[in-house]
């Protein structure tokens, strides 16, 4: 849904994006057509830019759900301020650009699997730049973190937890070479560092393949460069040169259905001042709610394995994540892992067993259905003749040592019954002669 205050006005109108449902803008929204105000505040979904471009020129409103470029381009010009600030319920998925004066700075509302990681970029040249983060290990994209250059102040560790695309375009005229401090903010709850004073910005030179010092301070979830970048199209995240950042504990993350609702698995090489694991489910993967709490083992040095066994999933394709908390309430986020439920999961504790009788039966007797380790369940009853029809079918609600007595006057013939007890299903010939 899309609402605005009456007539709308190209260039100084206002857009708000609405609703439960993941909406589109399938047409370019720049130029002549850009907007003036956008205001993004869905109860449910994100907006998805299936256009070329959408142009801000006053303000972004970031309530409640993301903006998807999907490879397209979110461009806000020099004087966009935000209204209500970015966060991890609502952000930028993919490269969000900004319009920049000579000394401006800006944090890029980015972020990548619930997560906002802002970017900023600090007296800056002016010109048009753009910023993406990305919540993978850098390696996977083709940014070794373990090809290191060697120099004064080496880095000895790069992070394997996300990093940061920035693009500095230069103006011709005002600024031939694109420059600007970069600063970049740690979305994974604890400090990364042993030591804070020895983190720093890493940078990858995709000439000769490798991250280097660019210098830094961290203070205390963000990081900034000692030095100007020159900028082209650049790769960032974080660093340390002094001993190991601290470890990613999680060795996998992983989600299953079973009989009785989901299972979620997480095992950690090893733990340090581990109070608990939060664990927080969702269904659309903007809102999450914790749902339980598993204790942690504190501090250890062996595999430890977890599981939680969700019993009210609801339907659907659900995500689960981890909140990992240390004992001075310091916490990180899990990768997000889903799974399909295709139908609510009832618990059986046992398995059910059913006698039917009198069987045979004649024309017209009553005949009553009889259930074993039965409690408090929902049947249904289906009889289908010798040539596989359906021609009786009813639904009941039974407790421990309830009956259900089938009263229909069929005719004599053989029937199959088939009863289905939650994810239990139970089939019996029955004989009315």
């Amino acid at each position: 849904a899309v609402r605005n205050g009456g007539k709308f006005l190209t260039g100084t109108g206002g857009v708000n994006f609405v609703g439960a449902k993941d909406g589109r803008i399938k047409t370019s929204l720049s130029g002549d057509n850009s907007l003036g105000i956008m205001s993004l505040n869905k109860s449910a979904g994100n907006l998805y830019i299936d256009g070329d471009s959408v142009t801000v020129k006053t303000s972004v409103d970031f309530q409640n759900g993301n903006i998807i470029t999907n490879g397209n381009v979110f461009y806000m010009l020099k004087n966009v301020a935000y209204v209500t600030a970015p966060s991890n319920s609502s952000f930028v998925q993919g490269f969000a650009c900004k319009e920049m004066i000579n000394g401006g700075d800006f944090d890029f509302p980015v972020g990548d699997n619930s997560l906002y990681a802002p970017a900023s970029v600090n007296s800056s040249s002016e010109g048009d730049w753009c910023a993406a983060f990305y919540d993978v290990n850098p390696t996977d994209s083709g940014y070794n973190i373990l090809s290191i250059r060697t120099e004064t102040d080496q880095i000895v560790d790069v992070s394997d937890r996300g990093y940061w695309e920035i693009i500095g375009e230069d103006n011709i005229v005002a600024s031939p070479t694109a420059f600007g401090g970069v600063s970049l903010t740690w979305p994974y709850g604890t400090s990364p560092f042993p030591n804070n004073d020895d983190g720093v910005v890493a940078e990858w030179d995709d000439v000769a393949d490798e991250w280097y010092n660019k210098g830094g301070s961290y203070n205390p979830t963000v990081i900034t460069s000692d030095n100007n970048v020159t900028f082209s199209t650049k790769q960032f995240t974080f660093a340390t040169t002094v001993g190991e950042l601290l470890p990613v504990d999680l060795l996998y993350v992983k989600a299953k259905t079973v009989s009785d609702g989901a299972l979620i698995e997480w095992a950690t090489a090893m733990e340090l001042n581990n109070d608990k694991f939060i664990i927080e489910r969702s269904v659309d993967l903007v809102n999450f709610e914790a749902i339980g709490t598993v204790q942690g083992q504190g501090n250890s040095n062996i595999e430890v394995e977890y599981d939680y066994l969700d019993t009210e999933v609801p339907t659907g394709t659900i995500y689960y994540r981890l909140k990992q908390v240390d004992f001075d309430g310091e916490y990180e986020y899990s990768k997000i892992v889903a799974v399909l439920i295709e139908s609510r999961i009832e618990t059986i504790d046992e398995e059910i067993d059913l006698a039917i009788y009198p069987n045979p039966s004649r024309t017209g007797e009553v005949i009553t259905f009889e259930f074993v380790n039965l409690i408090d369940r929902n049947i249904t009853v289906g009889l289908f003749d010798i040539k596989g029809r359906l021609v009786y079918q009813s639904s009941y609600e039974l407790g421990e040592g309830e009956l259900f007595v089938l009263e229909e006057d069929l005719p004599a013939g053989i029937y199959i019954a088939k009863t289905i007890v939650g994810n239990q299903t139970i089939v019996k010939r029955i004989v009315i002669q």
